[in-house]
């Protein structure tokens, strides 16, 4: 799955290649731009045709842009949790400062763990690239991007800032609707963690390696969201 096989020399070639390393005869057909709405519908239908595109583009579009956006959605998940860890009173006259500070620390954790992992990959004799790996894995997280759009508004229309209090808490006030957004929230960040590690696979076609990639990074932002949710209080 990671591999191309030129049809002139039958080499296999890595799956970012354009054009065959040993005869450089084309390999496949030109990527240079990522189409967003086109690339976001083929993760729903097609993963595996949506990352290796990803993989191929020349130009990573618009992963500053979804990373900004997923800043914003994982900060909610943050302040959502910190209630239950610290207990403390997530709404106040700092909030705009812990997004930011919280966005830095985020963008952070996914250009280092990119890092992280193209290391990783060339230690096993896997060749990736470093800007394939940020796209694909911030690519993963779509479907966060998609709780940030439908789910949270609904969150606000419903509870409004007693969705990240427990005084009192969302569950008692409207405990069904509540469970079913709490649902939701957990579905799509499986959902994520799966094309984590499908991502992960098509670069490198070892699953187990895979799942403890995926495994890892759910841990490590968990962590991120359960201990560095507000840093000014």
């Amino acid at each position: 799955m990671n591999k191309i096989v030129c049809k002139n020399c039958n080499s296999e070639n890595d799956l970012f290649r354009l054009n065959c390393y040993n005869c450089n005869a084309l390999l496949r057909t030109r990527v240079v731009n990522i189409d967003l709405w086109k690339t976001v519908g083929r993760i729903v239908e097609n993963p595996i045709k949506a990352f290796k595109e990803i993989i191929q583009a020349e130009h990573k579009n618009f992963i500053f842009i979804l990373l900004f956006f997923l800043g914003i959605k994982y900060f909610a998940n943050a302040l959502f949790f910190s209630e239950s860890v610290y207990k403390v009173d997530v709404i106040n006259n700092f909030i705009w400062i812990n997004w930011i500070v919280f966005s830095g620390i985020f963008f952070l954790f996914v250009f280092s763990f990119s890092m992280l992992i193209t290391f990783v990959n060339k230690s096993f004799k896997i060749q990736t690239r470093y800007r394939d790996n940020l796209s694909i894995y911030i690519y993963s997280f779509i479907p966060q991007l998609f709780a940030l759009i439908t789910l949270l508004p609904i969150e606000f229309a419903l509870f409004g800032q007693y969705w990240f209090t427990k005084n009192p808490e969302p569950f008692v006030i409207r405990p069904v609707a509540s469970y079913i957004l709490f649902i939701l929230e957990i579905i799509c960040i499986i959902w994520s963690v799966l094309l984590f590690i499908l991502s992960t696979f098509i670069q490198t076609s070892k699953i187990v390696y895979s799942i403890f990639i995926g495994l890892i990074s759910i841990i490590l932002l968990c962590g991120l969201i359960f201990f560095v949710p507000l840093i000014v209080y």
